[in-house]
């Protein structure tokens, strides 16, 4: 299978299953099951920590919120809710272990120097991408254009 089809593929059992999905995040008692691993994954005060499980595609955090999303490979028909339960606990413990690790504001200090030195005078531009730009321009290397995802 060719990468537009496969992509095509996941796009349309996303739309098949996203009711599946949030009928199942809003059962009580799977939001309780996933909370309850937070205080043992996170070191000090783990109450103050929030937890958002969402059909969305992205799992990320910000040191104080923890954002579970369900990536579109995982809606194939293949996977049952008790996958999706091993899935969302895997990027608990994931997400978990940037918030025992990293430091947040050193993140966006590096963020932000990243665009400054990187991109130089174009630093309006997206992070990632004046990153990427700056990187090829040093190193003769591939741009963001050239790496992404169809």
């Amino acid at each position: 299978m060719d990468k537009k089809k496969m992509f095509e593929n996941m796009e349309k059992n996303r739309k098949a299953r996203a009711q599946e999905l949030q009928e199942f995040i809003n059962n009580s008692s799977f939001q309780g099951v996933m909370r309850k691993p937070v205080s043992f994954l996170t070191d000090g005060d783990a109450d103050k920590i929030r937890l958002n499980i969402t059909t969305g595609g992205e799992s990320y955090t910000d040191g104080r919120t923890i954002t579970l999303g369900m990536e579109d490979y995982f809606f194939d028909p293949s996977f049952t809710k008790h996958d999706w339960v091993a899935v969302f606990k895997a990027l608990l413990a994931h997400e978990s272990q940037h918030i025992n690790s990293s430091n947040f504001s050193d993140i966006k200090e590096i963020g932000e120097w990243y665009v400054k030195h990187m991109a130089g005078p174009r630093s309006q531009r997206d992070p990632a991408e004046a990153y990427c730009q700056g990187y090829a321009e040093h190193y003769g290397g591939w741009t963001h254009r050239e790496y992404h995802h169809p």
